[in-house]
């Protein structure tokens, strides 16, 4: 994705002072407390100059530098999302094919969250959770507490009575320990057969799912990834603007 670390990750932010967590947009608070966590924003903006020098040499952004760092790190799969524009596709799916030298790799290494004095938890979540938690008592005040709203069991079985089909559905329930709701939502999604091709409630269904199979066999380097991706968008509207018409 080319907007990583909640968009902080891109030229964006360099050389730019600490936000105020309070003005910034919900998504991007639980990542901007972790970047004061594991660091604070000055170290954060060496970083930054350090990705902008590679990526300045390679002809890239620093988005599509964190991405090849990423997958030259030992990661299998890397996901990359439409973005907001063309040229976010095209870039993110180039950083695919970047190889980053020893030399590139060598200015990006940063010693580890914990060197640093960051607590973190291999648990998504739990650290964002916990106010005792650098990272959770910087998101405290924006938290709504669990007496005024639903569980988050509570949360996934309604999804899941309102959309048996929604993507995932099954194995979220699974993930909650919520075994025999799992097995009934399994006997409903086949009850009502196949939906066909299309969007779901979170627009991750049908289209995708055959995207996500064409870029199995695609090959990065002569453009077949970008071109199924573009396909993809435009599929996309298509169902959306299906959808729009039977309103």
């Amino acid at each position: 994705i080319c907007s990583l670390c909640g968009g902080f990750l891109s030229e964006h932010w360099l050389g730019k002072e600490a936000p105020v967590i309070s003005e910034l947009p919900p998504p991007k608070r639980k990542y901007f407390a972790r970047i004061l966590a594991q660091g604070g924003w000055a170290e954060f903006q060496k970083l930054l100059r350090d990705a902008k020098k590679v990526a300045k040499r390679r002809g890239v952004k620093i988005a599509e530098v964190a991405i090849a760092w990423v997958l030259q790190q030992g990661a299998s799969s890397v996901i990359v999302g439409p973005g907001s524009s063309e040229s976010h596709l095209a870039g993110s799916v180039s950083a695919l094919s970047l190889q980053l030298t020893s030399e590139d790799v060598a200015l990006l290494s940063r010693p580890t969250p914990q060197s640093l004095g960051a607590k973190t938890s291999p648990e998504v979540y739990e650290d964002e959770r916990d106010a005792s938690n650098a990272i959770g008592a910087a998101l405290a005040p924006f938290r709504n507490t669990s007496h005024l709203g639903p569980s988050r069991k509570d949360e996934a079985l309604a999804r899941a009575t309102a959309d048996p089909h929604r993507a995932f559905v099954v194995e979220e329930m699974e993930a909650l320990g919520l075994a025999k709701e799992a097995e009934a939502a399994k006997a409903a999604r086949a009850s009502l057969g196949s939906p066909g091709p299309g969007l779901d409630t979170a627009g991750l269904q049908g289209v995708w799912l055959e995207t996500a199979e064409k870029l199995r066999s695609a090959r990065v380097d002569d453009g077949a990834a970008l071109r199924v991706m573009r396909e993809a968008l435009g599929s996309l509207g298509a169902e959306a603007q299906k959808k729009r018409d039977r309103k």
